[in-house]
């Protein structure tokens, strides 16, 4: 048993010790900033796909909103706004929403409010015909001498808004990335500076021996790139277990909304370079510090 210890080959020490580096505190900074980086990430596709789920569900779609006028019956509106509708050119299908209809989409700001002495207008869904251009300007001079009440709405304000809206968490989630990759790529100059200041003397003797700058910084990168990957995976790790947490817990009327903000199987991969970024932010920042450290002290 002994003899089969004594010949087994004992691990290389690394140049650089592990320890005096300050790397645990790095490990621990990249993993925070990994995990944000995974979060904001996370929130900008799922901002992104949920505009584009409502934007797709609005396109195509019109509504027209019948209001009650004096002196001609809420009925006889409706009737006439059907009839322009379904003679207009770039229209598949007009139907009138029932009251039912009509009560669910006013309860989110009513909630179960009794509307039957609300002056609840009528509402005309309006399908839009894709092969065929609509003039809506003139659809609405129609609408408004057949129907006074009436009032054409084609959606675009709100598409309009809604790309906005998602243009803006876009660029701003692009914003906050940036920031975290300057202040991982700041903790990991601070982080490979203190490490060979540390271990100077390990540096000394690599240069009395004819090792060369290239040499040394190629060393420390490589350590920096494994460290920076771990942190990384650790940060995706933590951000995943925070979504799948959010996911069970959710409940009420904005969990509905959760299974559209969290990432389908093609978003896994942006989120998965997560890690490998923060490898490379690592590996590429502290060659850059260690070659400045020693061009100065040679």
């Amino acid at each position: 048993m002994e003899l089969n210890e004594a010949a087994r080959p004992a691990r290389p020490t690394p140049l650089f010790p592990r320890r005096g580096g300050g790397e645990g505190a790095l490990f621990g900074v990249m993993a925070i900033m990994s995990f944000l980086a995974c979060l904001t990430l996370a929130l900008a596709l799922g901002a992104a796909r949920l505009a584009e789920t409502w934007e797709r569900g609005l396109t195509g779609q019109a509504t027209v909103q019948i209001l009650e006028t004096p002196g001609i019956a809420l009925e006889v509106q409706v009737t006439a706004a059907l009839e322009v509708l379904n003679a207009t050119p770039g229209i598949a299908s007009a139907r009138v929403m029932s009251a039912a209809e009509s009560a669910e989409l006013l309860k989110p700001w009513l909630g179960d409010a009794d509307l039957s002495a609300v002056p609840v207008p009528a509402l005309i869904a309006v399908t839009l015909d894709p092969a065929r251009p609509l003039d809506a300007d003139a659809l609405r001079a129609r609408l408004s001498a057949a129907a006074p009440g009436a009032s054409f709405d084609d959606h675009s304000r709100w598409n309009a808004g809604l790309t906005a809206a998602s243009s803006a968490i876009g660029w701003g989630a692009y914003a906050i990335l940036a920031l975290i990759a300057l202040a991982a790529s700041a903790s990991v100059v601070f982080a490979a500076r203190a490490a060979l200041q540390a271990h100077r003397d390990v540096v000394d003797v690599l240069h009395m021996t004819g090792a060369r700058a290239a040499f040394i910084a190629r060393e420390v990168q490589w350590r920096f790139f494994m460290l920076g990957g771990w942190a990384g995976l650790a940060g995706l790790a933590g951000a995943a277990a925070l979504a799948g947490a959010a996911l069970l817990a959710a409940d009420g009327p904005e969990a509905a909304f959760l299974p559209m903000l969290a990432p389908p199987w093609r978003d896994l991969v942006w989120l998965a370079a997560v890690p490998a970024a923060a490898a490379a932010i690592a590996m590429t920042t502290a060659r850059l510090a260690v070659s400045g450290f020693l061009a100065r002290t040679a």
